[in-house]
């Protein structure tokens, strides 16, 4: 039903697989270890390019969604590949590896380390040689050059409202185009339909005003 939401609305849809899902072996989901924020980015820009060199997209009007880890890919892509980007949506995404660590709850603390291939320390990780920095994209927001808008759920225990917080901070300290929209009654993975909804028509709206209305309205 998303995908016909966007599809019915004018929008062509890349859904990426990309390395670290499920789906294609063990090798595949593994691959991502270590890398993350890295090969998972990559693969996205990958399928992006492709699409670009087969003309199938317009790439003056490209858009860029995701939650959660999605989320932080959103991140990752527009402040590696600023370049491709005009707009991207990020549902309580990871802007900071670092806040995320000191505030997740204990079932996903540690689960960081693994994916960054390094032990998260509170004294060295924020420091620039720490992987936990180089690969949090709030250190790179200088590079962004498209607009934002964020998703947040208040109640959101996995990916705490700060960590959205900190992203808009910098967004507002940096005068980017931006919205902030944070759901009350809203935990990690937006469960709610009337919130889901309302989430894709503001979505859908902060596009328009950016991509300047030309998209077909149904």
């Amino acid at each position: 039903m998303q995908k016909q939401f966007w599809t019915s609305r004018g929008f062509a849809i890349l859904d990426v697989n990309h390395r670290g899902s499920s789906g294609y072996g063990r090798q595949f989901r593994d691959s991502l270890y270590g890398f993350w924020g890295e090969r998972d980015t990559d693969d996205i820009v990958a399928g992006i390019r492709h699409l670009i060199a087969q003309r199938k997209v317009d790439p003056k009007r490209i858009c860029i969604r995701g939650k959660s880890a999605g989320g932080y890919a959103v991140l990752r892509a527009l402040t590696e590949y600023p370049e491709i980007f005009k707009v991207g949506a990020c549902y309580y995404g990871i802007g900071n590896l670092v806040t995320l660590s000191a505030t997740t709850h204990k079932f996903e603390k540690h689960y960081t380390d693994r994916l960054v291939d390094e032990i998260f320390n509170p004294e060295t990780s924020s420091q620039p040689q720490s992987k936990f920095y180089q690969r949090s994209p709030i250190n790179k927001m200088s590079q962004l050059g498209s607009a934002m808008i964020i998703f947040q759920g208040a109640l959101d225990r996995v990916v705490p409202p700060s960590v959205s917080q900190e992203v808009i901070g910098v967004l507002e300290s940096a005068g980017i185009d931006h919205e902030y929209v944070e759901y009350a009654d809203e935990a990690h993975g937006f469960k709610q339909p009337k919130n889901n909804i309302n989430a894709w028509q503001k979505e859908l709206a902060f596009y328009r005003r950016v991509l300047g209305d030309k998209i077909e309205r149904i």
